[in-house]
Formats: C-alpha cells, sequence, structure tokens
C-alpha cells in the first residue's frame, strides 16, 4: 500500500471495481467469501458517470462478490449505497474526512463486518383476496435480542407520529420495543427510559422510568400517525423529559427517529438549532432517519462524530437490521476518541504544511476469518491532501486481520485514477503488503 503512486488524474471507480473483482477472484480458495473495501473521495469523472459505476459493483455483486463502499469528502453518499453490498446500512459509510472514516471502523472492525452473518430478508407480505385492498406489511420479526445491556443511562426516545408514518408505524414501534429491551431497566444502577411522541406538537408517553414494563405499556399506547412534522418540539420535549429528576453525574441521551423533514413552525434549519441547544445542554442525541428524511439534517442534528451518531436507512426494517448489531447500549456506554491534536502553524512566510494524518485508534486483536480481501482505493487528484491519511487507514484495516494463505484471511490491493493498478495481488503475507505500503511515493 505504502507503493501506492501520487494521487492525480480523473476518477474511474468503474475501473478500479473491475479490477478489484479481477484480483479478488484470481485464485480464490474455495468457499470463502471474497470482498472489495472500496475507498473514494469523489464521483465518477472519467468513463461514465456514477451510474456506470453503480452498473459495474451490480455485476462485481452479481459474481458473488461482497463490497463494502467507503466515501468521503466530495463522495455521494446515494452512490456509495447503491454500490454497496445489501444491508447498505452496514455495507455503506460515508465521512465528511478520513479521520471520520478512521474512528468509525475502529470501532466497526471490517473483519467483524466480513465474518457476521447476515439476517435474511423479510418473508414477502401474504397478497390480499381479490377485490380487497393490500394490507400494510407487518414489521418484519425482531431480530434476535441480545442480552440486556447494564449502564447507568437516562434515555428518551423521541418519536415521530407524523401522517408520513402511517405506513412504517407498526415497524417503528417495534423498533422502540427493542431498543428499549437492549438495557436493563433500574432507577438506581441501570438506564431509566422516556418516551416521546411528535407529529404538529410533541407529548410525553411516559417520564423516565426504571420500570421496563411501564416503558412498553406507553410504547404500545401510542397514539395512531398523523399531521405534520415539527421535529424541534419533539428535541425540546425530549429535552424537558431527560433533564426532569436527572441522577447527578449519570449520561443523558435522545434518540430521535424520524422519517421527514420539519414541516411545521420552521424548517430542518429550525431543528437544527434546537438540536445544537439541546447538545449545548450536556444531551447526546442520536439521530435515526428512514424513508423522506435528509441524511444531511441527521448528521447536523447528531452528537459528534455523526458517523456514531446518526444513521439512516431506506427503511425501517434497515434501521431495526442496523441497531440490532450496532445496539444503542453500546453506542451509548463507549467512551469516544479525543479529537486529533490542530496542526502545528507554519512559520511566517512559508504556507502550511498539509495536516498529518491524526494517530491510528488503539488496534483491536487481530481477527481470525478465512477471507479474501481486495482494497480498491482511490488516488485521484482531488484525494492529494488526504492521501497520507487513506493509507494509514490501509494499514489498519490490513493490522485487523490474521493474515495466512490457509487458515486466515488473504489481502490484495488495487488504486486507481483515471485507470486502475494492481499494487499487490492476494497474499497471506502481511509484510508483502505493508511492503507495499513502505514503498509509497509522496503526493
Amino acid at each position: 500500500i505504502d507503493g501506492a503512486s501520487a494521487a492525480g488524474g480523473g476518477t474511474s471507480v468503474s475501473d478500479g471495481l473491475e479490477l478489484g473483482r479481477a484480483e479478488v477472484n484470481r485464485g480464490a480458495r474455495a468457499d470463502v467469501p471474497r470482498t472489495i473495501l472500496l475507498l473514494t473521495d469523489g464521483v465518477q469523472t472519467v468513463d461514465g458517470n456514477d451510474d456506470t459505476a453503480i452498473a459495474k459493483a451490480a455485476a462485481v455483486k452479481q459474481d458473488g462478490v461482497s463490497i463494502v463502499a467507503v466515501g468521503f469528502g466530495g463522495a455521494n453518499e446515494q452512490t456509495m449505497r447503491a454500490i454497496a453490498s445489501a444491508p447498505s446500512s452496514d455495507f455503506a459509510f460515508f465521512g465528511a474526512s478520513m479521520d471520520e472514516v478512521r474512528q468509525h471502523f475502529a470501532s466497526d472492525r471490517l473483519c467483524e463486518l466480513a465474518a457476521s452473518p447476515k439476517a435474511p430478508p423479510p418473508p414477502p407480505s401474504t397478497p390480499a383476496p381479490p377485490g380487497l385492498p393490500p394490507s400494510p406489511p407487518s414489521p418484519s420479526p425482531a431480530p434476535p435480542s441480545p442480552p440486556a445491556c447494564v449502564v447507568k443511562l437516562e434515555l428518551v426516545l423521541v418519536l415521530d407520529k407524523s401522517g408520513s408514518v402511517r405506513a412504517e408505524q407498526s415497524s417503528l414501534l417495534a423498533f422502540a420495543r427493542e431498543m428499549v429491551s437492549q438495557f436493563r431497566l433500574d432507577a438506581t444502577e441501570g438506564a431509566r427510559v422516556g418516551v416521546v411522541e411528535f407529529s404538529s406538537d410533541a407529548a410525553t408517553l411516559t417520564p423516565l422510568t426504571g420500570s421496563l414494563s411501564d416503558v412498553l405499556t406507553a410504547i404500545d399506547g401510542a397514539s395512531a400517525a398523523g399531521g405534520g412534522t415539527s421535529v424541534s418540539d419533539g428535541l425540546e420535549l425530549g429535552r424537558a423529559e431527560v433533564n426532569r429528576g436527572a441522577r447527578a453525574d449519570v449520561p443523558r441521551t435522545i434518540l430521535l427517529l424520524t422519517d421527514g423533514v420539519q414541516t411545521v413552525d420552521g424548517n430542518d434549519d429550525t431543528a437544527i438549532a434546537k438540536a445544537a441547544a439541546v447538545k449545548q445542554d450536556g444531551v447526546s442525541i442520536v439521530a435515526v432517519g428512514f424513508g423522506g428524511a435528509n441524511e444531511q439534517t441527521m448528521r447536523a442534528i447528531a452528537s459528534a462524530p455523526s458517523s456514531d451518531f446518526a444513521f439512516f436507512g431506506a427503511s425501517m426494517d434497515e434501521v431495526r437490521q442496523h441497531f440490532a448489531s450496532d445496539r444503542l447500549c453500546e453506542l451509548a456506554a463507549s467512551p469516544k476518541a479525543p479529537p486529533p491534536p490542530p496542526s502545528t502553524p507554519a512559520p511566517p512566510g512559508l504556507p502550511p504544511s498539509p495536516p498529518s494524518p491524526s494517530p491510528a485508534p488503539p488496534s483491536p486483536p487481530a481477527c481470525v476469518v478465512k477471507l479474501e480481501l481486495v482494497l480498491v482505493l482511490d488516488k485521484s487528484g482531488s484525494v492529494r491532501a488526504e492521501q497520507s491519511s487513506l493509507l494509514a487507514f490501509a494499514r489498519e484495516m490490513v493490522s485487523q486481520f490474521r493474515l495466512d494463505a490457509t487458515e486466515g484471511a488473504r489481502v490484495g490491493v488495487v488504486e486507481f485514477s483515471s485507470d486502475a493498478a494492481t499494487l499487490t495481488p492476494l497474499t497471506g503475507s502481511l509484510s508483502d503488503v505493508l511492503t507495499a505500503i513502505d514503498g509509497a511515493s509522496a503526493a
């Protein structure tokens, strides 16, 4: 990887994917999963456009290869989701910078993603008898429940019940039950949970309580969906409830769940401003959007880093599957890494140096899994300022695996700009992969 050539040229994601497919298939072991990790900061500018990249990705996936699509900077989030394998909630990620990407994958390890089995899609709805309108689909069965997580926390769920939620409300309330059931509720040593619902206005279903039965009864008593969407009202009442009688030195968190943009009492900017006031009050916000919600608004509402505290799913089923593996309880309990130190200012009269990549997060122990993995790394001109951090990320990803040509992972590396080139074919030698990194020329 350190042998990567200097950043420059246009961006042909499709060329990178095609060469990545060739390398991950070349000499692949029988019955061993094959995965491509695509890392890019831009849209396709040569050999077509993003639609070309999406079509190429479809062909790669049709060939049985999984794609983890990671975008940062100028990449298009919707394109990343379309390129990624399903569910895109697991296999696609977008970060504002390489530092955000690196921090995300320090906790959501690529090795664990590659090794974890995916739940099958929900069964199709039973067709309605002739002459009757089809029934709304039932929510898919809940994923297997993890054991209750024991953490002191004040948590308020702020649930959208506007008219646009109507078709998904049963699944939304099922999700709320699943989230609450991840916690051990206890008024002294565990979590306390409250529930707020909102449409044009907001109302409290239950204040903070340590009684699981009280919370589940409140969720079951939610009113039918209808009305406009005032996210700011939901956040304001959520703040009031999470602060009311809060225990000293216990973290306070709001989980916001919405399928739309703010339509009454202002617009999305109003919701973002309200969220800023809530966060200024020391309350964390986990912002979850689905359907018609705006992903950028969710990121702006969420606490930092938004790579952890914001999530967008195409449907409630996708949201539920994501939080079955990335549990809200673990998110609430996990410490966040401090921001990287500021760059050293340049001496007067000299142009500032590009920032050094932030130090790598602490390495987790090597993960042992049979896997054929090819990293497909953007080296187009737009990557130049982030190339050192991009290559540091590649080293971190490779180092998460135990490389072994028989019982472990094998890794190859491809780089692309206007065209694509192989830096190393699949190998079970960590030193061979890192040697390719060590010879990298300056960007």
